[in-house]
């Protein structure tokens, strides 16, 4: 159990056309840079609506989340190697429900886990 929790939310990251861009990605890569700096005994945890896969009109299921990590690889590279200094726990809300609905394929599971863990 960790001794500090940071806290995040609604960042949905993902959709179609102008949704595909993330206007803070250089802020939020630097915070989850510092936090895997930082290591120890932190826990990160994302509180819903991490990614916007409600906003995707052109692909469904677990594609959506496929999407999402093709347009923004700095940003799961970054998730990757945080995970691997401090424990993040991922909770799906509204914009992201679809991670409680599918199973993650091969591909999105090894960029989930173990370092992830999505409660679903």
């Amino acid at each position: 159990m960790a001794e500090e929790y940071v806290f995040i939310s609604d960042l949905h990251i993902g959709g179609d056309e102008q949704l595909t861009s993330i206007d803070f990605e250089a802020e939020l890569v630097a915070f989850l840079a510092d936090l895997e700096a930082r290591g120890g005994d932190v826990e990160l945890i994302i509180n819903g609506d991490a990614f916007g896969l409600w906003e995707y009109t052109e692909v469904t299921g677990p594609a959506k989340l496929e999407r999402v990590i093709e347009e923004h690889p700095r940003v799961f590279e970054q998730f990757r190697a945080t995970g691997e200094a401090i424990d993040i726990t991922l909770i799906p809300g509204n914009h992201d429900y679809d991670l409680a609905c599918y199973r993650l394929n091969r591909r999105n599971a090894t960029v989930f886990r173990p370092w992830i863990r999505a409660v679903t």
